[in-house]
């Protein structure tokens, strides 16, 4: 029995078949639909996974225009050398920034998320794009 349905079925199965090399190369092109501009990004969620996100970013030569995060309590904060603002405060001082979602809460679930930022003007991706 299988929790899949049959074209879900299919579709894994074709995926589990592809080389290295073919997989590598979708991923990739997915990345950079997902995330256009690596030097143009700005992290939504200052806290524990935004930071180790941070972390990540950096070993990888990429610096994050800021942190955007709804703690009022954060908002003009500089965290790890990142200044953090309200989502309201980013869509007036960020442009054309891709905004990647750091939280990883049921309270706010990614679909959510997307939607705030998105009613600000931002495009947005998933932590698991990275």
């Amino acid at each position: 029995m299988s929790f899949l349905s049959q074209p879900q079925n299919d579709y894994l199965c074709i995926l589990l078949s592809e080389s290295i090399d073919v997989s590598a190369a979708r991923a990739e092109r997915f990345i950079k639909e997902e995330i256009p501009d690596f030097n143009n990004l700005a992290l939504y969620g200052a806290g524990n996974i935004g930071k180790i996100t941070l972390a990540k970013l950096r070993e990888n030569g990429v610096e994050p225009k800021a942190f955007i995060d709804d703690t009022p309590s954060l908002d003009g904060a500089v965290v790890d050398g990142i200044p953090v603002m309200s989502r309201t405060k980013a869509s007036s001082n960020l442009s054309d920034v891709t905004v990647v979602v750091t939280i990883l809460n049921p309270a706010l679930q990614f679909l959510q998320a997307r939607a705030l930022l998105q009613s600000v003007g931002f495009s947005c991706t998933s932590i698991m794009t990275l």
